[in-house]
């Protein structure tokens, strides 16, 4: 059985569905977020954010990030945000994986390790946040891997690709 961890609520259940997931509801205070690579290039920015391994450990994204990404120079159209925090001892990686093509941009992948001691990467297949160039996706997200016990969570996202092309080094 698979249970997606939704954070809003008090009371705990997991139950399984016809798709075999279930939900698990925890009460937690909101962990808002901002990532930003470049000034423009790349911009994360949630009111609550939980990422939940296949062992049950639930990050919120909490520690000092180190944020890094490639891409995004004048005339392409890929680009990667990476972000990097420690949190309960637990050393972390999310990546986005950016691109466009006929006036949209989306996520292609995203990735994340799944906190063993021993990470392995966990895959999110996209396109994801389909968005017209020049606006930002805005919304609350839950997302399962393409693999796995682990999901993602995103209350109050606004999410900016392409917001500004850094000049080519």
């Amino acid at each position: 059985m698979r249970c997606a961890i939704v954070v809003l609520a008090v009371a705990a259940a997991c139950g399984g569905g016809d798709d075999g997931g279930g939900v698990v509801l925890v009460d937690a205070p909101p962990s808002p977020v901002t990532w930003d690579f470049g000034p423009g290039a790349a911009i994360v920015n949630a009111a609550d954010f939980a990422l939940t391994t296949g062992t049950g450990l639930v990050l919120r994204g909490q520690g000092t990030p180190t944020i890094t990404g490639s891409g995004f120079t004048t005339g392409t159209n890929e680009g990667t945000l990476e972000v990097e925090w420690t949190e309960n001892a637990n050393t972390m990686r999310l990546y986005f994986y950016f691109a466009r093509a006929g006036g949209r941009w989306n996520v292609s992948q995203l990735q994340h390790w799944d906190g063993s001691p021993t990470p392995a990467w966990v895959f999110y297949t996209g396109p994801l946040f389909d968005t017209p160039d020049g606006q930002p996706f805005t919304g609350d997200v839950d997302l399962m891997p393409d693999a796995g016990n682990n999901s993602l969570h995103f209350r109050g996202l606004t999410l900016t690709a392409f917001g500004r092309e850094l000049p080519p080094p």
